[in-house]
């Protein structure tokens, strides 16, 4: 392969340097990885393990230096990508080389070079944005029948303005132009360039041509590399990983004693929001009886400790039912509602810094204030667009109240609302519904319509949005087989692999602390049964899904317990029989014990 651009050499073999007629694998050489700043349990995680966090994962400390991780990995000549998990927090070196991550965070970069390799590069270009740097790399195609992975279509996506784009990449040697074509996001309503190519799996670069000059995707992933700065593609081997199941009947619960700090003793919440970054969990906001606040609660959620870290920035006025949605490392906020109106605004926190920053959205239209509505990424391949739907609109005397069902997509990238235009039938006018994301699908579950502030209509019917890039939108309600949980609002809803987990929830002026399971690939529901013991009936609680446990906290109960202070926690995997050790004493509620009630189910 030639270019006016590049020099390919025959002689050294293009992955490690060594003759191009060597045989077995290519050379690999052993690097070393070091966290310098403590913690007391660190994992290095890159994309060379699959960004997994399991013992091969873990750093060794120090013996002398006992802030100081240590990991050797054997690896092949190459650009890798990588983070720490520390003590549950992803982070990333300062001190070493970063990269934007795509997602709002950062990556290290760590470059393995070939052994005794020239160093090639192409000549500059003649315009301040260079062509990209780079060694013309020969491939060996997937059909020779060698049994190597096949090639995987890719999509390129470029979203700004422009007249005309093209792109190149490392995956030719940079020679020829992959010609772009605009279309109109159906989600987003942006206006895009999309054009596709085929790869084997590894790692290229690439770099975008926009009326004629080099650009970069500033929202995509970046690598900066002899003083040039490309976008960077990670094509990966199709490695079948098992679907998490919920293959067990038989649940129990088991309690355990968890230390508080004693500021937090009194924490019990209802309307908060409860997010996972990492292994960290988030809890922001809420109220506390009738008041209203924004504090700021985390949990560790290896350790199942809880803290409330100092926050910095723009830190949002008390308010409870606000939305969230996690975005990178960081979590996004809007609305809700205070003492004294429904909220409108919007919020974007770092859980790296604990600063919040106030936003501005614009766009031509832009929904109204709401409490109850639902917001969720628009699909798995386009994190950076978020849906919004339904809600319960009123005026503070209720002389005008509405109940919704419009759908609205954010894109984060241009801080800007639009519309969305779809096809099919939607879910009737709804509130205090939920709607998670799987693959291309949102599903929305549940709700009620109010009238006069009052609930007028449950619904247990289940819909989902399909979306996929140059297709519009469309609505489709799922016909379950089987028995369906009862109407609800209030509930949560959380994903473990392809199922749906629904738990509690207000129905008929009654409370509920069931929990269900929706197969979305079979449509089924199931109802879970323990062998002892529920959590107290509750709504407007929050859940996550932690590993393999779903972790409940908070809500509303009408019994002595009042707001929920709890943290319960349900094991996905079901009860093997074995009994296990309470480890707290029928005094619960005391709170001279200075512990919270943990419960495994």
């Amino acid at each position: 392969m030639e270019s006016s651009n590049t020099t390919l050499l025959p002689i050294p073999c293009p992955k490690c340097g060594r003759n191009g007629n060597h045989e077995g694998e290519c050379a690999t050489k052993t690097q070393v990885f070091y966290w310098r700043y403590g913690g007391n349990e660190v994992y290095l995680v890159a994309d060379f393990n699959y960004w997994g966090k399991s013992g091969s994962s873990k750093m060794l400390r120090d013996k002398e230096a006992k802030d100081v991780f240590m990991k050797k990995v054997n690896l092949a000549p190459g650009t890798y990508r990588y983070k720490f998990v520390v003590d549950g927090q992803w982070m990333y070196d300062q001190a070493e080389r970063f990269e934007s991550d795509g997602f709002g965070g950062f990556n290290n970069i760590h470059e393995v070079k070939p052994m005794n390799l020239p160093n090639l590069s192409s000549e500059p270009d003649s315009d301040d944005n260079r062509m990209p740097l780079t060694m013309t790399i020969q491939s060996i195609d997937s059909d020779s029948g060698l049994g190597l992975p096949q090639r995987k279509t890719v999509t390129l996506r470029w979203s700004d303005r422009a007249k005309d784009v093209k792109v190149r990449g490392s995956w030719d040697g940079w020679t020829k132009d992959v010609e772009l074509h605009e279309v109109c996001n159906p989600i987003s309503g942006r206006i895009e360039f999309i054009g596709k190519v085929e790869l084997l799996p590894g790692t290229y670069q690439y770099k975008f041509v926009v009326d004629g000059v080099w650009r970069c995707d500033e929202w995509k992933e970046l690598s900066y590399e002899n003083g040039t700065e490309n976008n960077v593609l990670f094509v990966k081997q199709g490695i079948k990983i098992p679907r998490r199941l919920i293959t067990s009947n038989r649940f129990r619960w088991k309690r355990k004693n968890i230390v508080l700090n004693e500021d937090l003793w009194q924490l019990a919440l209802e309307g908060h929001s409860m997010d996972l970054v990492g292994d960290f969990c988030y809890i922001f906001g809420g109220r506390k009886t009738e008041k209203f606040i924004n504090n700021l609660i985390t949990i560790n959620m290896l350790n199942f400790t809880l803290d409330a870290p100092d926050q910095q920035g723009a830190i949002p006025d008390p308010r409870a039912y606000h939305l969230t949605c996690v975005f990178g490392s960081k979590i996004i906020l809007l609305g809700g509602y205070n003492e004294k109106s429904l909220l409108n605004d919007y919020y974007v926190f770092s859980t790296a810094s604990h600063v919040w920053r106030k936003g501005n959205l614009n766009g031509p239209e832009t929904p109204r204030p709401r409490e109850w509505a639902s917001l969720a990424q628009s699909m798995k391949s386009q994190p950076d667009v978020l849906l919004l739907f339904g809600g319960y609109f009123y005026t503070q005397d209720l002389e005008y109240e509405e109940n919704l069902n419009d759908l609205w997509s954010l894109d984060l990238t241009k801080a800007s609302w639009c519309r969305v235009k779809y096809e099919g039938t939607p879910p009737l006018p709804r509130s205090g519904h939920t709607a998670v994301t799987i693959g291309h699908k949102m599903y929305v579950f549940g709700g009620v319509e109010l009238q006069g502030g009052s609930p007028r209509t449950y619904f247990n019917d289940i819909h989902y949005l399909k979306s996929k890039p140059e297709e519009p939108p469309f609505w489709t309600e799922i016909k379950p087989l089987g028995e369906c949980p009862p109407g609800r609002t209030g509930h949560s809803c959380n994903v473990y692999g392809e199922d749906l987990i629904i738990f509690g929830g207000k129905s008929n002026k009654r409370l509920l602390n069931d929990i269900w399971v929706f197969d979305t690939r079979k449509s089924i529901w199931t109802r879970l049964q323990t062998v002892d013991g529920e959590p107290s009936s509750r709504y407007r609680h929050k859940a996550i899904v932690h590993e393999d446990s779903l972790i409940l906290f908070g809500g509303i109960t009408g019994g002595r317990l009042g707001h929920l202070r709890f943290l319960h926690k349900l094991n996905l995997k079901g009860y093997d029989g074995e009994d296990e050790e309470d480890e707290i004493q029928d005094d619960e509620m005391n709170p001279a014990r200075n512990v919270a009630r943990f419960c495994y189910y």
